[in-house]
C-alpha cells in the first residue's frame, strides 16, 4: 500500500491511500493519469488535471484532521511556473476611482478621451465601448436612462462606485 494521507467523512477522521482522486479524493472508479503517472482521478476530475496547454497540473489535494484540505506537490515545480490560474468572479473599478476605461481599465488620458456612446462613461476608443467587460452594464445603465457626466479625469469620481457592484 502507498503512503497514507487522512480523509475526513461525518464520523470524523479516516485514512485512506493515495489510491484517491487528486481533487477530491475520491477512492471509486479511478484512473492514473496517463501523462504524468503521478496522481490518480475520478472520471469527473481527469480533464481538470491537464491545463490548457495540456501539460499536467503539478498538485493534488490532501486532506489533515487538524488543517482540513490543503494542496502538495505532485512532482518538482519549476521556479516561475504557473501552477494555477483562476478568473476573477467579479472585475471592475475600485469603489474610489479616477476615471478609467470600464473595459480595458487604463486610466483616461485627457487628451485623447472617447465617452461611450451608450452611457457616456469615458473608455479608450470605440474597440472598448463595445468590449466584452462594459457592454452588460452599457445595456443596463441605458436602459434606464443613465448617462455619466464625467467633468475632470484626473480626480475620484464616485459614479464609479456602483460598476462593480453592478456586475
Amino acid at each position: 500500500m502507498g503512503s497514507m494521507s487522512q480523509h475526513t467523512g461525518l464520523r470524523g477522521c479516516q485514512m485512506i491511500n493515495n489510491h484517491s482522486c487528486f481533487l477530491c479524493l475520491s477512492t471509486e472508479d479511478l484512473d492514473q493519469c496517463d501523462k504524468c503517472g503521478k496522481v490518480f482521478s475520478c472520471k469527473q476530475h481527469l480533464k481538470t488535471h491537464i491545463s490548457g496547454n495540456g501539460t499536467c497540473y503539478p498538485y493534488r489535494v490532501q486532506y489533515d484532521c487538524e488543517m482540513g484540505r490543503y494542496l502538495v506537490a505532485a512532482r518538482n515545480i519549476k521556479q516561475g511556473e504557473i501552477i494555477l490560474h483562476e478568473d476573477p468572479l467579479v472585475l471592475g473599478p475600485y469603489t474610489r476611482s479616477k476615471p478609467q476605461c470600464l473595459n480595458c481599465f487604463k486610466l483616461i488620458n485627457p487628451k485623447h478621451r472617447f465617452d461611450c456612446p451608450g452611457c457616456e462613461f469615458p473608455v479608450c476608443d470605440e474597440a472598448c465601448a463595445n468590449g466584452r467587460y462594459h457592454q452588460d452594464e452599457c445595456e443596463v445603465l441605458k436602459s434606464v436612462g443613465f448617462k455619466a457626466s464625467i467633468e475632470d479625469v484626473d480626480e475620484f469620481d464616485q459614479q464609479y462606485s456602483a460598476v462593480t457592484v453592478l456586475r
